[in-house]
């Protein structure tokens, strides 16, 4: 249409440029510290290309069209952030703060966790050592959370991602046993070298043997004096208490519950 009297005019209707968001991807237990985001076929596209001419008239009458250009939209700068899950479902989304590059180390994501487990210890089976076992202890991968990735650009439509769901991994489970000072649970020491299971405490209170009391005749028999012991017994170690503490690299050590052992 006619624009009036002006040299220059901006055509808003011009198609406008475009985002190619591209996909996402988030490490699956490669690394206990972090989820590694990736992204890939990501950018930014110019709008389309329109050709334009331009014709003027007056009171006298109307021009021929000019000589013809073509010309599009372009967009600004491609700018990335971040965003993860609330929870382990492809939902309820949110900035992960000063997330913007590719790739993104996430170290905020779910640490993985150690399932301590319970401890035993044998109850006077050996006179040697006190066996201790460990059952129901795990090393867990972190919770899994979503990933996706948020594009702007001046100009363009906001684009977002599909999610990708990413975990923190777990290292190999470690074990330390610990023994209490005395007969109670508490006052515990490290065990040095007790990190297997069962483990074989040599350590532990020994038996005792109480020796009793020894009688011999005075002069009641003339062919023997007749000897005889009292009080004498045979005692098992004193007790103590065992637990473990469970490791695993990328997450926070745990103690096992406590138990009771003795030779």
């Amino acid at each position: 249409g006619w624009l009036g009297d002006v040299a220059t005019f901006d055509d808003f209707g011009a198609g406008a440029p475009s985002i190619t968001k591209g996909t996402v991807t988030a490490t699956d237990g490669t690394y206990t510290d972090k989820v590694r985001l990736d992204a890939s076929g990501y950018g930014t596209n110019n709008g389309a290309t329109h050709t334009y001419k331009v014709r003027a008239r007056n009171a006298a009458g109307e021009s021929g069209d000019s000589g013809t250009n073509t010309g599009y939209r372009k967009p600004g700068t491609l700018y990335r952030q971040w965003q993860k899950s609330a929870a382990d479902s492809d939902a309820s989304y949110s900035d992960i703060s000063g997330a913007t590059s590719d790739p993104y180390d996430y170290t905020g994501a779910p640490a993985p966790t150690v399932t301590p487990g319970t401890a035993s210890a044998s109850d006077g089976t050996y006179t040697g050592y006190v066996r201790l076992t460990l059952s129901g202890e795990s090393a867990n991968v972190g919770a899994g959370r979503y990933y996706r990735a948020k594009y702007t650009a001046a100009g363009c439509t906001t684009q977002y991602t599909s999610g990708n769901r990413g975990y923190r991994g777990v290292g190999s489970l470690t074990r330390q046993w610990y023994r209490s000072a005395g007969d109670s649970d508490a006052s515990y020491s490290l065990l040095s070298g007790a990190t297997t299971d069962p483990y074989n405490d040599t350590g532990a209170p020994a038996p005792t043997i109480t020796p009793g009391a020894a009688a011999a005749s005075d002069g009641l028999y003339a062919t023997h004096v007749a000897l005889s012991l009292s009080g004498q017994s045979a005692n098992i170690g004193a007790g103590r208490y065992y637990k473990c503490l469970v490791s695993a690299t990328g997450a926070a050590s745990q103690y096992s519950t406590a138990n009771r052992g003795y030779r």
